[in-house]
């Protein structure tokens, strides 16, 4: 056959895939859901003690420290971002609900890696029996879109997401994967996103590095799921938050309270799901988008660049 009878004919393979796998893997599901010998281990941490939150400083970080400051086994909560003075307040806040020893580092997760790392290890050190869980979440969004790499300074915001959504989650839990491992316990969260899902002409550098913190955190979780520790991605769509605050003028469909976001992050962390998407009807579009032909992709992400 020539090449460009392939060409045309690779959107119908594509389709007759899709087809065929996606009534293969419900049943899948449905098998692993009802039969408990066909599900793996869980790598839960059930009563966590010392937990570590990065981006603390607003949104869904903030909203995840007053959850794990009201858990009664939580005593150590160490909480990270580079506002400090944002900082002090969200101790103050937990120090009044009750919370224990709360831990305040004031550090750009990317810049600081060295300082940050000794931190890190000796927040671990003086846990009582060790960290239990991480959570990655700090990130950045510029906004950037499809012409930003005109400009020198729209690149640069480009590096700024790259370097924090992927450096920054990699220099919070590569220290600490060794002593995880050595105690055969923990729990890694890694803040992903919807936009992993499926191509973005509106913010290609955001959805572009939370593609890469999905396939590490479940490349992780298969490589270490025999080990006791365990990985998760947490998938948001939109949240409202100061990061979406940002969005003037931008479509948010589906858009959920920071608060209900936090009930089902904590409930999929605690249930060690590999990763944790929401909402539902934003979840099922962006998952069946990525089964879309490409050559079907390419033609309407093009109207919307148009549009």
């Amino acid at each position: 056959m020539s090449g460009p009878f392939l060409r045309k004919l690779y959107p119908l393979m594509q389709v007759c895939v899709v087809a065929v796998a996606v009534p293969v893997l419900f049943v899948f599901a449905l098998v692993a859901l009802f039969v408990p010998w066909v599900r793996p281990r869980s790598n839960a941490v059930k009563a966590p003690k010392s937990v570590v939150i990065t981006g603390a400083s607003s949104g869904i970080g903030e909203a995840l420290v007053y959850h794990y400051a009201r858990l009664p086994s939580v005593h150590c909560i160490s909480i990270v971002g580079r506002n400090r003075e944002r900082l002090n307040i969200i101790k103050e806040k937990c120090v009044e609900m009750g919370a224990g020893v709360i831990n305040v580092g004031v550090f750009d997760v990317v810049k600081e890696r060295k300082e940050f790392e000794e931190w890190l290890l000796d927040v671990d050190q003086q846990s009582e029996s060790g960290i239990d869980i991480v959570i990655a979440n700090a990130g950045v969004n510029c906004n950037t879109n499809e012409a930003s790499l005109s400009s020198s300074e729209e690149t640069d915001q480009y590096r700024e997401i790259m370097d924090t959504n992927i450096i920054g989650v990699n220099n919070t839990i590569f220290p600490l994967i060794p002593r995880f491992l050595e105690r055969k316990k923990g729990q890694f969260v890694l803040m992903s996103s919807l936009a992993a899902f499926s191509p973005s002409v509106i913010d290609p550098a955001y959805s572009a590095s939370k593609v890469a913190i999905l396939m590490l955190s479940r490349n992780l979780r298969a490589l270490y799921r025999s080990d006791g520790v365990g990985f998760t991605a947490i998938a948001p769509g939109f949240v409202k938050t100061p990061l979406t605050d940002k969005n003037v003028g931008f479509p948010m469909p589906f858009l959920m309270d920071v608060n209900e976001a936090t009930k089902i992050i904590t409930t999929g962390i605690a249930n060690d799901q590999s990763v944790i998407s929401f909402p539902l009807p934003m979840s099922l579009i962006t998952y069946f988008a990525s089964f879309v032909p490409d050559d079907i992709l390419d033609l309407v992400l093009g109207r919307l660049i148009n549009a």
